[in-house]
């Protein structure tokens, strides 16, 4: 075999890289960006293998936050127990130990998935008093993390005791490769409605004969998620929120092209809403509508985007997973999206996952493929027994850029990479390939639920945060106008035996409307008077035939009752970030906050795509609808007052990211 010098294989190394960067630029010129970028990953991650060190997993510590509700419930409000006074989220109670070293609760963020956890440096224990409900199970994931020289496994044990004796439960061991999440599900129910002393002791067992000498060194073990289940009927929730979807891009919708069988098939058995509209023309405040209830400036002030994507949750809001896991359920979440994350939106997430690709320069934020998406489910759900279940799922396609991988680049013709509005179809075409894309997961996703059988009593929402601009106003994207086109969002509620089949609402309705839904839905208590939105329940099944007002200091009502409900919608991140607009059936005022002369007043009934501005002919409906938004404007500014104003800081992984999807400059 021959022998190169060290100076020959730099030469070697050096003339093969100018090669392969040639290589790589031709491609630019005249192949795909998607699959000359998926070469260059593969070829850098075969560079890595053989010439860069191997570093440590990506970890990051946060503080445990526990559920504290900031309401009064008949789930006690400030605890982790469920209706009958029984445990449910261990990590809420104290426990006991006899360590000698400091073992802590925090939030970590290892092999990406968040989570909340007991950890500390092997060897260590501790226990809890509790009593166990019937059909209790108790879950928890395990994990590690050590310098790779360390050759050592650990052992996790679980034993219960009660005045009977002791038994032990879990005898497992992690062996050193070990790398990854492993979720344990322990049957408790031959000691239900009994009091036992539950006792977790993880120790480290050398994995050879003769001692290493790195294994004085430290390793670090992890009990995640301990939760005891217990036995409600509640249903589970599954909530699918496509980025970007338009709805006249889909079947169900009345689209001609194939893009949605999935979704229409969701459709044709649940409720579909035909006027759905979003609180905001893009993601990060619509998500803080879905999750809270609220309007975007009842918690935000509005801002420029490189402010608005460091905006979090504010911990004095009581948040949709915070309520319902302080009501029994475990709520995971796996979000596509880099600024969806768990420190911004993650209050009362039990596990939140990071679906997208985080390693290599040439990564984009989308190539996350179906196959990682249901591995990742699959992992978050397995084992689960006895409690319901939250789960938020967040895809990113269709976001621009709109780069399809192979078949869906060419799915519906000819597409282009070149975004202007002489080739609007040709990027429409992209666009709608990503729709297809994104159903097909959607599709992946629902057979998933079904494989781990748990459709037979499960509430699936579909919807998305907001829409996309095709330049119908002169714009492209979104976030930079209060048009519909960007406001209109499918919204799609499947729940058997408890919502009709097949139904169409064509009432107006509002993404602030699903938290108290969702609520509601599921038989749980909550601050009614504190919430924007209003449940859809009455309108859907018909018990009340007028549609709930508009949530306001007096409700928002005007004098003309054919007014009905009304959609808010605020918080462009671009050209206007003042602005605001109100509609309802019959008409839309838009306030792009440009001076006086800039109201835009359309008859949306005649007019639904917004082509005809009335606001000299109909000028005092728009003072009507101006009087009524002024005064939510003016409610949102005291509401946010009573929260303070928390960011988080984004690592430089999540501003390219984020950048990448031209949300940052």
């Amino acid at each position: 075999m021959m022998k190169f010098s060290p100076l020959r294989k730099s030469a070697i190394l050096t003339v093969s890289l100018i090669l392969l960067f040639s290589f790589f630029a031709i491609g630019f010129s005249y192949l795909e960006p998607v699959k000359t970028k998926r070469m260059m990953r593969q070829t850098y991650s075969l560079y890595r293998q053989f010439f860069i060190e191997k570093k440590p997993r990506q970890r990051s510590i946060t503080e445990y936050k526990p559920v504290i509700l900031h309401y009064s419930s008949t789930t006690g409000g400030k605890g982790g127990s469920n209706q009958k006074g029984l445990p449910v989220r261990l990590l809420d109670m104290e426990f006991k130990t006899d360590t000698e070293h400091q073992i802590i609760k925090t939030s970590v963020n290892l092999d990406g998935q968040q989570r909340n956890a007991i950890t500390g440096i092997a060897p260590f224990n501790f226990s809890y008093r509790l009593f166990v409900p019937k059909d209790g199970h108790l879950w928890f994931g395990i994990n590690q993390e050590r310098d790779h020289t360390i050759a050592a496994d650990l052992k996790f044990s679980v034993q219960v005791s009660n005045k009977s004796g002791r038994e032990n439960l879990l005898d497992l061991r992690l062996p050193t490769e070990h790398i990854g999440w492993k979720n344990v599900s322990l049957d408790l129910s031959a000691f239900a409605g009994q009091e036992v002393n539950l006792k977790f002791d993880v120790t480290t067992e050398h994995s050879s004969k003769e001692k290493s000498a790195t294994t004085d060194q430290s390793v670090k073990a992890y009990w995640s998620d301990l939760f005891i289940t217990n036995s409600t009927n509640r249903p589970n929730i599954f909530i699918i929120l496509v980025d970007t979807l338009r709805p006249d891009h889909l079947g169900c919708y009345g689209y001609e092209r194939s893009t949605s069988p999935n979704i229409d098939r969701l459709a044709l058995e649940g409720v579909r809403f035909e006027k759905a509209f979003s609180q905001a023309p893009w993601t990060d405040p619509s998500i803080l509508t879905l999750f809270t209830g609220l309007y975007p400036s009842d918690v935000w002030e509005p801002s420029r985007h490189k402010v608005a994507i460091r905006q979090a949750l504010p911990s004095g809001v009581d948040a949709l997973a915070e309520i319902l896991s302080a009501n029994g359920y475990f709520a995971v979440a796996a979000s596509d999206h880099p600024g969806v994350t768990y420190r911004r939106f993650g209050q009362g997430f039990d596990i939140f996952s990071a679906l997208y690709y985080v390693d290599g320069p040439w990564v984009g934020w989308r190539e996350t493929d179906a196959e990682k998406i249901l591995a990742q489910l699959n992992t978050l759900l397995e084992g689960r027994q006895g409690n319901p279940l939250f789960t938020y799922v967040h895809l990113i396609y269709p976001h621009q850029p709109y780069e399809p991988p192979s078949p869906y680049d060419n799915y519906f013709g000819r597409g282009t990479y070149e975004v202007s509005s002489e080739n609007r179809q040709y990027v429409i075409n992209m666009y709608d390939g990503e729709v297809k894309l994104a159903d097909d997961v959607v599709g992946l996703i629902l057979k998933e639920i079904r494989r781990l059988n748990l459709d037979n009593d499960s509430i699936v929402i579909l919807l998305s945060d907001h829409g996309e601009g095709f330049w119908e106003h002169g714009l492209w994207e979104h976030g930079n106008s209060l048009y519909n086109e960007l406001l209109h969002v499918p919204l799609i509620i499947h729940a058997p035996n408890r919502l009709p089949k097949g139904k169409t609402v064509k009432e107006l309705v509002r993404t602030v409307d699903l938290m108290p839904t969702i609520l509601d839905l599921v038989e749980v208590e909550y601050d009614k008077a504190g919430l924007r939105g209003a449940s859809l329940l009455p309108m859907v099944k018909k018990e009340d035939t007028k549609a709930p007002e508009l949530s306001s200091p007096r409700q928002a009502q005007t004098n003309d009752e054919d007014w009905g409900r009304m959609a808010f919608s605020e918080f462009p991140h671009t050209r206007i970030i003042f602005g605001r607009s109100i509609q309802s059936v019959e008409g839309k005022l838009i306030d792009p906050d440009l001076g006086d002369t800039s109201l835009e007043y359309y008859k949306i009934a005649e007019d639904p795509k917004e082509l005809n501005n009335q606001i000299q002919n109909e000028g005092g409906k728009a003072s009507e609808l101006m009087d009524i938004m002024n005064e939510i404007s003016n409610s949102t500014s005291n509401n946010r007052a009573k929260y303070p104003n928390e960011r988080h800081e984004p690592s430089e992984e999540t501003i390219r990211k984020l950048r990448s999807l031209g949300y940052v400059q």
